[in-house]
């Protein structure tokens, strides 16, 4: 396995999302949630997302210091069940 770095994947450059960066890999762990190091989606596809991010979820919280939070997503099901069915 080769140590060269891939187009694209260099340390300076931005990261970015793809369905292909998403799927499974051995070889390649899935991208971080996008809001866990200070990001946002922005552009076209912005108002077609919602944050769910709970207040102190260690996953999508960049320092976040409450892993329970991330358990409490339940709570949010019906509001994102209208945001999806009001993009339809």
């Amino acid at each position: 396995m080769s140590s060269a770095a891939q187009p694209g994947c260099s340390p300076s450059a931005p990261r970015s999302f793809s369905p292909e960066s998403a799927s499974s890999s051995p070889h390649r762990p899935p991208p971080p949630p996008i809001r866990s190091d200070g990001r946002s989606v922005t552009g076209t596809y912005e108002s077609r997302t919602k944050d769910y991010c709970a207040d102190g979820d260690t996953i999508c919280q960049f320092l976040g210091t409450n892993p329970p939070a991330h358990f409490s997503y339940g709570s949010n099901a019906a509001d994102a069940a209208e945001f999806v069915a009001g993009k339809v």
